[in-house]
């Protein structure tokens, strides 16, 4: 009998934002980043760099497409690499590894030899190897052989340039070692003079070619939107124009001057142009990323990078809101499903395993019902550190060294009798903070080994915590550090708050009003976070690794609350002094899983589930879209059959034009 290892979830969209940021201010970075290309990585964040205006360019990253941190250089000094400017690059993974592809010119005199290049790295963050041009202007037959834009469909890879003269399309080889070969002779003209910048975004059977008009450094750049049934077009805008008619602005022809622009200048941004690939969200909303000049500075050439909400109308043809790259202070930000979130309504139910596969569980605060569950779990390793004979749990005040009374089972007041190892904290009237930590009783105590094998603990090691607010006031902040020794850093961190705060560990979930939430973040994930975080405060360390290698013997766990701060009403208004009840606390380390995908027992209203596709079934049900659930895009189908080979384990949402189902896919038994 298969486990169950399928979850259908049609209150998908209702779920909470992971980052804790609700709103976002353009520029989304105030930095020169002309060009900017975006792309997501496996590891859920987001990178992005531009046009060379700092040496070997530089890259950001981020988890929510709102805060964004440099975290170094693409090429560093001392690497072989052009050495004339890089304009326009185009960053993406192929097979399994990271391309990017650029271009420049060694004599901006002859536009013939501006040329297309491109780099690749096992890492992101380097090193990266130049592989040198691909080809220039005299072997391609045409001029201004530059912006580069990479499309991937059905394993097969297709390369779009041009500028100014012309822009093109081809299909290109690449094979594992990501050598790229091609035939320029197959090129094909996808737009006419004076057009630049191409992007090109798959949706439903249309494709659809974004492209810039206009000069670039000047008030006149604009994004243009044409579609197509095929890749290389020909592409025509929704008033009927082709792409081949091409953009020049001093004519009477009726080209693409003439049509309506998806970017206008507004009252704060001019020349909006040169988008990056389209992005979408965690729930397959999506944003178009593109550069602009801050309005009346358009001679500094200083261009910022925008973001914008990318809305759809009823025969398909994309807009924005209000017809800009939006001016205001506070727009709603890109939204990602609280896959961090339990999504449980108690502590117990959060404890069960996803599948039968095995896994070791580290306990810290569970109700007997709970581990009860655990251990009559098939594979299943439980180490019990709840307060015990061997392992002591303590609630402190203030500035005390969790100088406070030994925990015991409380319970919060609830009316269907279950029992839960709970622990309430409250932050105190009358000092910074209140606070509940796990360690193990010194050896002298109890005659036992004071030390804790944590050999296991991996990057794909769970830490999860259920937690329940008292008396219908939101506190603003939970801080939680897992295996912390007296006062060192390097230790895994995350606070769970309102909004982005500036503390000294990442902000991994929402918090509610009331009742039952929680946080399950892999170690992994949280390591990337922490790190991001580092590169905002130097105070910050990276997750040090090396204190899983040997028995443990410091603070298992500590949690934190904000104080009342002697009652002030602000802060009291604000949450400070709530309570909290916890429970459901532990990690979870899994066996390694596999790719497949097992039954499910909820209906599949129009998603039929295959050991190895996925099938929409109905009218106008494709195509379809996997994404994970963070928001990157796995996978998608042409028709109404989605092969799932080659797709790693883990929470996804397939996406269909009359469904949208969460699914986990996981290995056979």
């Amino acid at each position: 009998m298969k486990n169950l290892a399928i979850i259908l979830l049609s209150t998908f969209l209702g779920l909470q934002t992971v980052s804790g940021a609700d709103t976002y201010k353009n520029p989304i970075l105030d930095v020169n980043l002309p060009d900017p290309t975006v792309m997501r990585d496996d590891d859920g964040m987001y990178y992005m760099t531009g046009t060379e205006n700092m040496i070997n360019l530089p890259l950001y990253r981020s988890a929510d497409l709102v805060e964004w941190h440099q975290v170094g250089t693409i090429f560093k000094d001392g690497d072989s690499r052009p050495s004339t400017q890089l304009w326009a690059p185009e960053l993406c993974r192929i097979n399994g590894k990271y391309v990017l592809f650029y271009c420049s010119n060694p004599d901006p005199g002859d536009t013939y030899k501006a040329y297309i290049g491109y780099a690749v790295a096992d890492n992101i963050l380097g090193p990266w190897r130049d592989r040198g041009i691909l080809f220039d202007g005299y072997a391609a037959q045409c001029r201004d052989t530059i912006d580069p834009f990479y499309f991937c469909e059905d394993g097969r890879h297709y390369l779009f340039w041009g500028s100014t003269n012309k822009m093109w399309a081809m299909e290109i080889n690449v094979d594992d070692n990501l050598d790229i070969s091609f035939d320029l002779s197959r090129k094909v003209q996808t737009a006419g003079i004076n057009m630049e910048g191409t992007a090109v975004y798959k949706r439903g059977d249309w494709y659809y070619l974004f492209a810039s008009r206009g000069s670039y450094a000047w008030t006149t750049y604009s994004v243009v939107v044409g579609r197509s049934d095929n890749l290389f077009g020909p592409y025509h805008t929704k008033e009927g124009i082709s792409f081949l008619a091409g953009g020049q602005l001093d004519t009477s022809d009726y080209n693409l001057a003439k049509a309506e622009p998806l970017t206008s200048n507004n009252d704060r941004f001019t020349g909006t142009g040169h988008n990056a690939p389209i992005i979408t969200d965690g729930v397959g909303n999506t944003w178009l990323m593109c550069h602009g000049h801050y309005k009346g500075n358009e001679l500094a050439l200083f261009r910022v990078p925008l973001l914008g909400r990318l809305f759809w109308d009823g025969d398909g043809w994309p807009y924005l809101d209000g017809g800009s790259m939006t001016p205001e202070d506070s727009n709603p930000a890109p939204f990602f499903p609280e896959h961090n979130a339990t999504g449980a309504d108690d502590g117990v139910e959060s404890t069960l395993p996803v599948c039968e596969k095995g896994g070791i569980y580290d306990v810290y605060l569970l109700g007997d019902e709970g581990m009860a569950k655990l251990r009559s779990t098939p594979g299943i390793t439980v180490n019990d550190y709840r307060n015990n004979n061997e392992y002591t749990a303590h609630y402190a005040l203030g500035n005390a060294w969790w100088a406070a009374d030994e925990v015991t089972s409380q319970v919060p007041s609830r009316t269907d009798g279950r029992d839960l190892q709970s622990f309430e904290i409250h932050g105190d009237w009358h000092n910074w903070w209140g606070g509940f930590y796990v360690a193990r009783k010194k050896a002298e105590d109890s005659n036992i080994d004071s030390s804790i094998d944590l050999s296991h603990i991996n990057a794909d090691s769970r830490f999860h915590i259920s937690f329940y607010s008292l008396g219908g006031v939101r506190f603003p902040f939970v801080e939680v550090r897992w295996f912390k020794q007296d006062s060192d850093d390097g230790y895994p961190k995350f606070t769970l708050a309102d909004a982005a705060r500036n503390g000294d560990s990442p902000v991994v979930g929402a918090l509610p009003a009331t009742g039952w939430s929680g946080v399950d973040i892999s170690l992994g994930e949280l390591a990337g976070l922490m790190d991001s975080k580092r590169m905002a405060r130097d105070d910050v360390s990276a997750l040090d690794y090396s204190r899983f290698k040997a028995g443990w013997t410091g603070q298992v766990l500590e949690i934190s609350l904000p104080s009342g701060q002697d009652g002030d009403a602000a802060s009291v208004a604000n949450g400070h002094g709530a309570a909290a009840c916890f429970d459901g606390v532990y990690v979870y380390t899994p066996k390694e899983v596999t790719s497949a995908v097992e039954e499910t027992l909820a209906d599949n209203q129009g998603i039929e589930i295959c050991s190895d596709r996925i099938v929409a079934t109905g009218r106008n049900a494709s195509p379809i879209e996997l994404y994970s659930i963070d928001g990157r895009m796995a996978a998608c189908s042409v028709g109404s059959t989605l092969s799932l080979a080659g797709v790693p384990a883990g929470i996804y949402v397939v996406r269909t034009p009359v469904a949208v189902k969460k699914v986990l896919v996981g290995n056979q038994l």
